[in-house]
């Protein structure tokens, strides 16, 4: 299960071949609340010859958002059972893993948990980032989901002149806990961690 504190909060992200392609990219932000330190974990994922063998899954346009070649991901990949037993061990069980798109983000961990032989999925659960503003009980109604996004839209403005997103895993998901921690009124603290790799 988790190897992080429960009382820790994650943002998730991926970067793909496509929107409706395969996961090239998975990385996640923790937050430790006590210190405001963001601990980031990041891993390429080295596709499988399925996902290769149809080559309408890979949109040169994504990789100029991303910047990950398919030699980058031969060359620096983890296998999709490394990948996915990396984060069934690390973020398997936590109950507060955000994601700015829990759609997208949940259907290429989807397609990763399949790949590498995790049939019924992993055992992870995105929100989107707007419930990590809330209380507990609160996280799963949508309901209040509008007011708490435009309040972390604002804080996100801020968190841009510390950690602006690259279209890198690890790199986004470091924004948005940047961004959550400023909307606390808190003073974020970045340090890059396992697997991390600026390419």
């Amino acid at each position: 299960m988790t190897i992080y504190p429960a009382s820790a909060s994650i943002f998730l992200d991926f970067e793909a071949s496509s929107f409706d392609g395969y996961p090239v990219e998975v990385g996640w932000a923790v937050v430790d609340h006590e210190t405001g330190v963001i601990t980031t974990e990041g891993h390429i994922i080295r596709p499988t010859q399925g996902w290769l063998d149809d080559t309408e899954n890979w949109n040169p346009s994504a990789q100029k958002i991303h910047g990950l070649s398919l030699q980058d991901l031969e060359e620096h990949g983890e296998s999709v059972q490394a990948v996915a037993k990396r984060m069934e061990t690390a973020l398997g069980g936590h109950l507060e893993i955000y994601s700015d798109n829990v759609a997208y983000d949940g259907f290429w961990m989807n397609q990763l948990a399949v790949a590498a032989g995790y049939m019924n999925g992993l055992d992870i659960h995105l929100l989107p980032v707007e419930a990590s503003l809330l209380a507990p009980d609160q996280k799963w109604n949508s309901r209040f989901y509008a007011d708490q996004k435009k309040f972390l839209d604002l804080a996100a403005f801020e968190a841009q002149k510390l950690s602006a997103p690259n279209h890198r895993a690890s790199a986004d998901a470091a924004f948005w806990a940047t961004s959550y921690l400023i909307a606390l009124g808190l003073s974020p603290v970045l340090k890059k961690g396992k697997g991390w790799r600026q390419a």
